[in-house]
């Protein structure tokens, strides 16, 4: 039996991460799991019980020293126009640090 041809496929694996930091260009996480340099995918963060995500691509992982099996992730948002419940933009209203005082 012949295989269809098939443009685009995708295979999705939860993994738990911790936000360790962000900025407008990307972000640093913490998993249990290393990740390949250059693997692309979607982050998907719940933030006052809204779904966020954005496309990003790993940048580094390396393995914390005295930490066990955790792993420190670098990551960058992948540079298309952000969705409207983009994580980035979530981050950067909700997080945002406060005004100085006058």
């Amino acid at each position: 039996m012949a295989v269809p041809t098939i443009g685009m496929a995708a295979l999705s694996s939860a993994l738990e991460l911790r936000l360790v930091d962000f900025s407008t260009s990307g972000c640093l996480l913490d998993s249990s799991a290393r990740l390949a340099e250059g693997l692309i995918c979607e982050l998907r963060l719940v933030i006052d019980g809204a779904l966020y995500t954005d496309a990003i691509q790993v940048t580094r992982c390396v393995k914390l020293q005295g930490a066990g099996s955790t792993y420190r992730i670098g990551a960058e948002f992948v540079w298309t126009t952000p969705p409207a419940q983009s994580v980035r933009l979530a981050l950067a209203s909700t997080i945002a640090p406060a005004s100085p005082s006058a």
